[in-house]
C-alpha cells in the first residue's frame, strides 16, 4: 500500500501493516520507506517468520526503481533489501510468489511511461540474502508489456500480465519459464479490445493455470476466466462475466475443489465501485449466472 495527503501528491510513501487475526487491531509499529518520490508496495508474502515485500520507489538518478525488501516478522525490522534500475522507469506492479530459496517477482522494465514503451520482467532473488539469481525479460522494447500475476508448480514459475498493442488495444499475455530463468512458452489472447492479466493460480490435478483478467469486448470492462494448458500455454476454455458497467478481477486462488476469484464490481453492491469476491465450491469451475 502506500500513503499520501492528497491524490494529487506525487510524493507517497510505502507502507506495511501488521494486523491482528482475531480483532483486527494494528500490531506494534507500521512499516514505511520513503524515497523522495512515489513509493509503494504491491507483493508481500509471509514464510517462517520473515515478511518478503516487493514495490517500486524513486532511484538514485529520480527515475523509478523495482525494490525488494525482507523483514522481520516479529517487529517488522529489515533484514535486508534489494533493487534493479535500468536508468528508466522500473516498477514490480503486482504480486510476488516464494518458489524454493528464491522470490519472484514481476513487472515492467525500463519504461518510457505508460503511453511509451518497456519490457516485461520477472526476476529471482535469493531469499536469504536478496542477491539476484537469475532475471528475464519478455518482448523486445518496441511495446509496453507488463508482468502482474505469478505462480508456480514447484518446478516451473508462470506469469500472466499484457502488452499495448494500441492506446484502444491490449493483449492478455502469459509465460512459463523454467528454474533458470530460461522462457519455456510464450501465450497471447485476445481481440481487438482490451484484455489484461491481473493474477492467475496453478491447478496441480490436470496441469492447468486458472487466469483471471478483464476483457471489455462488450464495451463495459468485464471479468474473463481462462483455464490454460501449463504444458504448452494453450487456452482450454474461457468465460466472461460481468454487468451492465465495469466489472474486474484482481486475485486468484485455487484451493483443492475450490476456486476463489477477488476483485471489483460496479455492477452491482452499493453504487459506484464495491468489493466482489466470488467463490466456486466445486468442478468444473463454473462463473455463476449475473442474473
Amino acid at each position: 500500500m502506500r500513503r499520501t495527503s492528497n491524490v494529487l501528491d506525487l510524493n507517497t510513501t510505502a507502507v506495511l501493516l501488521r494486523f491482528d487475526g482475531a480483532t483486527g487491531a494494528v500490531i506494534g509499529n507500521e512499516w514505511t520507506w520513503d524515497s523522495g518520490g512515489w513509493d509503494e508496495i504491491d507483493g508481500v508474502a509471509v514464510d517462517s517468520g520473515t515478511v518478503f515485500v516487493s514495490g517500486w520507489g524513486q532511484g538514485q538518478g529520480g527515475n523509478q526503481e523495482l525494490r525488494v525488501y525482507a523483514l522481520d516478522a516479529a517487529n517488522l525490522s529489515e533484514l535486508w533489501h534489494n533493487s534493479l534500475d535500468s536508468g528508466g522507469l522500473d516498477a514490480a506492479n503486482g504480486h510476488l510468489v516464494l518458489w524454493n530459496d528464491v522470490i519472484i517477482v514481476g513487472g515492467s522494465w525500463n519504461s518510457s511511461g505508460i503511453f511509451g514503451a518497456a519490457q516485461g520482467v520477472v526476476a529471482a532473488f535469493n531469499r536469504s540474502n536478496g542477491s539476484v539469481k537469475w532475471r528475464s525479460y519478455v518482448g523486445d522494447g518496441s511495446d509496453y508489456r507488463e508482468i502482474l500475476g505469478l505462480a508456480s508448480d514447484g518446478l516451473r514459475v508462470f506469469a500472466a500480465g499484457w502488452r499495448k498493442v494500441t492506446l484502444t488495444d491490449y493483449q492478455l499475455m502469459l509465460w512459463a519459464f523454467d528454474s533458470s530463468g530460461s522462457m519455456l512458452w510464450e501465450s497471447e489472447w485476445g481481440g481487438s479490445s482490451n484484455e489484461r492479466a491481473r493474477a492467475l493460480g496453478y491447478d496441480p490435478v490436470d496441469n492447468t493455470l486458472l487466469v483471471a483478467g478483464t476483457t471489455n469486448r462488450n464495451s463495459n470492462d468485464d471479468i474473463v476466466l481462462l483455464r490454460v494448458d501449463a504444458a504448452t500455454g494453450a487456452v482450454r476454455e474461457e468465460q466472461v462475466w460481468g454487468g451492465s458497467s465495469a466489472d474486474s478481477a484482481q486475485q486468484i486462488a485455487v484451493s483443492g475443489s475450490r476456486l476463489y476469484v477477488a476483485g471489483t464490481t460496479s455492477s452491482w453492491g452499493n453504487g459506484n465501485t464495491d468489493a466482489l469476491a466470488i467463490g466456486i465450491c466445486h468442478r468444473p469451475w463454473k462463473l455463476p449466472p449475473t442474473n
